[in-house]
């Protein structure tokens, strides 16, 4: 006990011995982060005088002020350090960045004076700089010279709390999900997208303002920018960049607002095919009016809509026997259902006004008859033949179909007159309608709509009545493609030829003869492949049954008399004079032509080159006479058997051509063909050429040459 009284005595005593400052502390304030070129608070600490052993005031006399964070002297545009004694605050020392030196002796001993026992407050206070780096702290470290009495020191005080300098995402945009997406017509104004503003927590007080705007989607449409809830709306053209005359109020310092883009369709726009309204959209967002911090932000629509010329934007076309051939031709025919739904933003309802049937197929005035119904068994109308049928409600109104809501129209066909084997009943459905509110309906801003036209819809198949029949025979040495089908347009197809051994491709070759009316408008032959790709077309006004084309297969020499040659039809496409592709049957699709070649010989019968045939099948033969040039050679006489006759001959150096035909009126004979005299002193090997071999029709037949060279000569 007496131990612990003697240590308490000692520190009393040293209490009264020595003058000092008895508490300093930094007091942890942290402030906001930074943005560019915010004011603000950064440090605060206290200082308090604490001692009964003496009445001396505290005199600061030096002060260093240091930042021991990453911030750069680029960043700090002033720091200030200040105190508040008793109510009354003072620039204790100031400068152009860190770090403070002052000496403070030449101030007022007034302003630098702690009272006896009294407190104050020391504040480090800084403005930043445009060019502050996203991330980097100001941490000051004070260092105080004070006296008092005899006695003097340092205190430290060290920031325990950083301040933090933020550049990115300082304020921020986002794209919210919706509105939801759907169909808009000619007049509609709706909402398209949205998006939401945000300051994050700083320093400064400023608001957020939009500085520019743009909208990229389609040029047709107006679109429409909307900040704070209509206190700002902008018309935007597609495609530009719009800046504000004066920046538009978006959020409140720290808090949230809405930035919305709006789209009107014109009423003058009406597109053919939907347009698809996903626009992208960006707003230009600055802190303060005047503040340098500026960020473009961009978004899309979640949620595309699509711009429709109005009207029905759901037309359901639904034909049970579509793709089907009928053998036979029913007399009532329930052809189609045709279900027309309103599914867009407005409240706009439709009329129907009537229902026009057109033939896209090669079968139309064998439709006698049209009745027309809904789905609900209501008798709607009745036309003889295909046309335009007005529409009426049985109660004699008008069919108005009301907002989102459907009609389904069940059209029954009469069927009369002769059907064309391979016909096809294809109807395009033509609807009249007008959406558009009535004049005895009430004012409705989601219905503006004004519009009237057509809308049309078409089975993706048609009904066939038959199925044609395609067929290949082979005739002599050509094959004939025919069919029984009546309403052809179109044949085409691939010709693969497949001569028998030892006949080889090399020696074949195909031609193709298309039947009036039709014609060839593509043929392409492969002689590597064997295959002949051809296209045939016909008027529509003459499309018949029977023969299409004829096949010509050409040999020409050969080495046995007896050749075949294969011919089938692949890839065949039928497509009638409506353009519609016909469903066929292919029986049989191969022909095989077999030939049986003329035997030509050269033979010398004493001072004669005579040339034979065993068969009466030649009606023209071009060939000629083959000998070694300069050799003493010459022809005295040339001449035919009837019925044959010597139309051309030409003797040259080396080779002598000639042509012979048949008399006119005359038909083919077999034996001697040509009888060509000479003259020699020596011997001279001659050889047979055969350029050409026509048979009576004028056609290429085949042949074999079994001698073609003998030796003339004494």
């Amino acid at each position: 006990m007496r131990k612990v009284l003697m240590v308490a005595l000692v520190m009393a005593a040293g209490a009264v011995a020595f003058a000092q400052i008895e508490e300093y502390r930094d007091l942890a304030y942290e402030n906001k982060p930074f943005n560019p070129t915010d004011t603000g608070l950064v440090m605060r600490a206290l200082l308090r005088d604490n001692d009964a052993g003496n009445r001396d005031p505290v005199y600061f006399t030096r002060v260093v002020v240091e930042n021991l964070g990453t911030a750069t002297a680029a960043e700090i545009e002033w720091v200030e350090l200040r105190i508040e004694i008793e109510g009354q605050t003072r620039v204790l020392a100031r400068s152009t960045g860190f770090p403070i030196s002052e000496i403070l002796l030449p101030r007022p001993a007034e302003e630098r004076m702690l009272p006896d026992d009294g407190e104050a407050w020391l504040t480090v206070w800084i403005k930043v700089t445009e060019r502050i780096v996203h991330g980097h702290t100001v941490q000051p470290r004070i260092r105080l010279w004070w006296s008092e009495g005899d006695e003097g020191g340092m205190i430290e005080l060290v920031d325990a709390a950083p301040e933090r300098f933020v550049v990115e995402g300082s304020f921020g945009a986002e794209g919210l999900p919706g509105p939801e997406g759907g169909i808009l017509n000619p007049g509609d104004t709706f909402l398209v997208a949205e998006a939401e503003v945000w300051d994050t927590p700083d320093v400064n007080n400023l608001h957020l303002y939009v500085t520019a705007v743009r909208v990229d989607g389609p040029r047709e449409l107006i679109w429409t920018v909307d900040i704070n809830n209509g206190v700002t709306r902008i018309e935007v053209p597609a495609g530009l960049e719009v800046t504000l005359p004066e920046p538009a109020f978006a959020a409140f310092d720290e808090a949230r607002g809405r930035v919305r883009l709006w789209v009107t369709v014109p009423p003058t726009f009406l597109p053919r095919e939907p347009v698809t309204v996903a626009p992208t959209w960006k707003i230009t967002v600055r802190e303060g009016k005047q503040g340098p911090q500026e960020e473009t932000f961009v978004f899309t629509d979640p949620i595309p809509d699509r711009v429709v010329a109005a009207g029905f934007e759901e037309v359901a076309l639904s034909v049970p026997d579509a793709g089907r051939v009928l053998a036979t031709v029913p007399s009532s025919l329930t052809y189609s259902t045709l279900t027309l739904t309103d599914a867009d933003r407005n409240d706009t309802p439709i009329r129907v006004d009537s229902l026009e049937l057109v033939a896209k197929g090669t079968v139309s005035s064998q439709v006698v008859g049209v009745e027309l119904a809904d789905a609900r068994g209501n008798f709607l109308g009745y036309a003889t033949g295909l046309g335009q049928l007005d529409l009426v409600a049985p109660d004699g109104k008008p069919i108005l179909v009301q907002d989102d809501s459907s009609l389904s129209l069940v059209t029954t066909l009469l069927l009369g007159g002769k059907m064309p084997l391979g016909g096809s009943l294809l109807l395009a459905h033509r609807v009249k309608v007008e959406e558009k509110l009535p004049s005895d309906y009430l004012y409705r801003s989601t219905a503006l709509t004004s519009f009237a036209g057509v809308q049309e819809a078409v089975p993706d198949k048609a009904i066939f009545f038959g199925q044609p029949r395609v067929q290949l025979e082979a005739v002599g040495s050509t094959v004939e493609v025919s069919t029984d089908g009546e309403t052809v347009g179109t044949f085409q197809g691939l010709l693969k030829y497949t001569p028998t051994a030892p006949l080889t491709l090399e020696e074949v070759s195909l031609d193709l003869i298309a039947e009036p009316p039709y014609r060839v408008t593509q043929e392409s032959l492969d002689s590597e492949t064997g295959e002949l790709a051809f296209r045939v077309e016909g008027p529509r006004t003459q499309a018949r049954a029977g023969k299409l084309v004829t096949v010509q297969v050409t040999v020409r020499r050969v080495q046995v008399p007896q050749v075949e040659v294969a011919v089938e039809l692949r890839d065949v496409k039928l497509v009638d004079w409506a353009g519609i592709e016909l469903p066929f049957t292919l029986s049989p699709g191969k022909a095989t032509i077999s030939l049986t070649a003329v035997t030509l010989n050269l033979e010398r019968v004493e001072d004669m080159l005579r040339v034979t045939a065993d068969q009466a099948v030649v009606g023209s033969l071009l060939g000629a006479f083959i000998y070694e040039a300069g050799r003493p050679f010459y022809f005295s006489d040339v001449r035919c058997p009837e019925p044959y006759t010597v139309l051309a001959f030409d003797p040259q150096d080396g080779a002598a051509s000639f042509r012979i035909g048949l008399v006119p009126g005359a038909g083919p004979a077999e034996g001697e063909l040509l009888a060509a005299t000479f003259a020699t002193p020596e011997a001279v090997p001659v050889m047979l050429a055969i350029a050409e071999l026509l048979d009576r029709a004028g056609k290429p037949y085949p042949y074999c040459l079994t001698v073609d060279a003998v030796e003339v000569g004494p």
